[in-house]
């Protein structure tokens, strides 16, 4: 949410003119921050009474949006969200070989393994101490804020989810798609239920990089359930999830400092502000307000809440390009073209769906597109001349010319880069 305006009043006039009125104006700017958790790859974030929370004999699913840090690189195993147990009991006393209650102490998790590299590709997972490994393909870069979640219904099918919940394309007309998973698995683990033994923690001590939105839920999701999961930005009863569980998550971690619920500890971690792509980036303006009807014109989209997501987009009017992120208050793109000549407006996306709303921002922001009349490759021998225009203007020592024209500059070059 952001957006600009003033607004006026009017004070009573001075004692030598009584009709005069001043205008009082103010200016005001209103940003809406997003809070996010960073790990340092020693620290973790637990919430114990957690586990006794979720109903036995239902479904569980965890959402979160995660971005790994390039230094894990080097291979190895991460977690990034886990169920666990201390439960040790002792063996049945009077009871031959009854063997001591070791709680299966990994209960459900999701992590992350790095590539080999920081270049490399890196893979999610899930797994229990029942069910093995649920492996997505090396198919995701660190550095990079994906969706995460794993859901599990009461008759123990499961699924792991990275970056949606269906596979879709980067651009229209494009053969390139936004790596995606869905790894079916089959358990009967849950959460320890003991109210003293059971734990829940995120990061687990060895992850670096950020987290946001961490969602637990009762129930099992079906996908377009997971999907509001993880984009809604306020669960309420009426939002499809909670409708679906019957309740409002168990948790919802926002990681806004002191908004998590009193179960929620932390030891060595950071509050920070920076957006996913589940945040809908606001559009304030661009560098090249005009450009040729061809596209291709390298533009900076400048605005808030712009975050490193799988698929960026910038959209003119009805018409999408990719965007590489550059800050949180910019993204670059190449101008998709428009005929006939005319403007569009302009608008962004973190996760290549859901694009800047100009109403909720109070700001529309337009480009031009206009026909290209000449096409210069710079360097000596390039040019156009028109000497003989100078024989139809006024030649009187008083006379006086004006000239200008629309330029889009090195835009191949730009859009090359």
């Amino acid at each position: 949410m952001c957006f600009e305006g003033f607004d006026t009043s009017t004070s009573p006039g001075t004692p030598d003119n009584p009709e005069e009125v001043t205008p009082d104006v103010r200016c005001y700017r209103i940003q809406v921050h997003n809070s996010v958790l960073h790990f340092n790859g020693s620290a973790a974030a637990a919430a114990p009474a957690l586990s006794a929370a979720v109903p036995p004999n239902r479904g569980l699913t965890v959402t979160a949006w995660v971005m790994p840090s390039c230094a894990m690189s080097g291979g190895g195993n991460v977690t990034l969200a886990a169920f666990g147990s201390m439960r040790h009991a002792a063996a049945l006393a009077g009871v031959a070989a009854a063997p001591a209650d070791d709680g299966l102490s990994l209960r459900n998790s999701m992590g992350w393994s790095p590539g080999a590299t920081a270049a490399a590709p890196g893979t999610f997972y899930y797994t229990d101490c029942r069910s093995g490994w649920a492996t997505s393909a090396a198919a995701f870069a660190c550095g990079v804020w994906h969706s995460v979640g794993f859901t599990i219904a009461a008759d123990g099918a499961g699924m792991l989810y990275v970056d949606g919940v269906a596979r879709s394309a980067h651009l229209a007309g494009r053969s390139d798609t936004v790596s995606y998973a869905a790894v079916p698995f089959q358990t009967d683990s849950r959460p320890d239920s003991d109210a003293g033994a059971g734990t829940f923690t995120l990061g687990a001590g060895s992850f670096t990089g950020s987290m946001d939105d961490v969602r637990v839920w009762g129930a099992g999701f079906t996908p377009a359930q997971m999907g509001d999961s993880l984009f809604a930005r306020r669960i309420t009863l009426d939002s499809p999830s909670a409708a679906a569980a019957g309740a409002l998550p168990l948790a919802d971690y926002t990681m806004r400092p002191g908004s998590q619920p009193p179960s929620m500890s932390a030891e060595g971690v950071t509050h920070g502000l920076a957006a996913h792509p589940g945040v809908t980036p606001c559009v304030l303006g661009v560098d090249r307000s005009v450009g040729p009807t061809a596209g291709g014109c390298g533009t900076t989209v400048l605005g808030w809440n712009f975050a490193a997501g799988a698929a960026p987009k910038c959209g003119f009017g009805g018409r999408q390009s990719r965007a590489t992120y550059g800050s949180a208050t910019h993204v670059t793109c190449d101008t998709p073209g428009r005929v006939p000549p005319g403007e569009a407006a302009v608008t962004a996306s973190n996760d290549g769906v859901r694009f800047t709303d100009p109403a909720e921002v109070g700001k529309k922001v337009w480009h031009l597109a206009l026909e290209s009349s000449l096409w210069s490759a710079g360097g000596g021998g390039y040019g156009a001349a028109a000497d003989g225009a100078c024989t139809l203007l006024d030649q009187g020592a008083d006379s006086e010319v004006s000239f200008g024209g629309w330029f889009c500059a090195n835009c191949a070059e730009t859009a090359a880069a």
